[in-house]
């Protein structure tokens, strides 16, 4: 519990001071409420199991295409919401009339049976369209040492 504490308070941190350095250098700030699903990708599982996700992301532009996102994303068994991945994530994006796509680093973390257990760091790749209101991505998170299989998922989002 306390490493998913520990990554949802930096997490908090660092889109609050995104948002603050954001709003100080009157640059543009925008948030996205989302939802979608995932499954896993590997040579001899794909597929096998699908969860849904709910987040929020807050990109806030560096410069001219070029934003900052991070987001919180839970993964959740809509049959057994009593377990989940939370992911926090943050990622560069490269953005142009209406397309963006971009690379960062995932953390996700398992929480489950009253237990929780950092999962170690992830690459995470996006690619996505976003229109005045409505925010489309497509998103694979990296194998990485602690979970052997990708993970794949795509989801849709109201922007504010």
């Amino acid at each position: 519990m306390e490493k998913m504490m520990t990554a949802l308070i930096v997490m908090g941190l660092g889109i609050a001071g995104t948002t603050q350095a954001a709003s100080a250098q009157a640059r543009k700030v925008t948030l996205s409420l989302n939802a979608g699903g995932v499954t896993n990708i590997s040579e001899s599982s794909s597929g096998s199991s699908a969860l849904m996700t709910i987040g929020g992301r807050a990109d806030v532009r560096l410069g001219k295409g070029l934003l900052i996102s991070p987001e919180l994303q839970a993964f959740f068994c809509p049959l057994n919401p009593s377990c989940g991945i939370f992911n926090p994530a943050l990622t560069l994006n490269w953005f142009s009339r209406g397309v963006f796509i971009g690379a960062g680093v995932a953390f996700p973390v398992f929480v489950g049976g009253g237990e929780s257990e950092g999962l170690g760091a992830s690459p995470k790749i996006n690619l996505g369209f976003r229109n005045k209101h409505t925010d489309i991505t497509i998103f694979v998170l990296l194998h990485y040492s602690r979970q052997p299989n990708n993970i794949v998922g795509a989801s849709l989002g109201y922007v504010f």
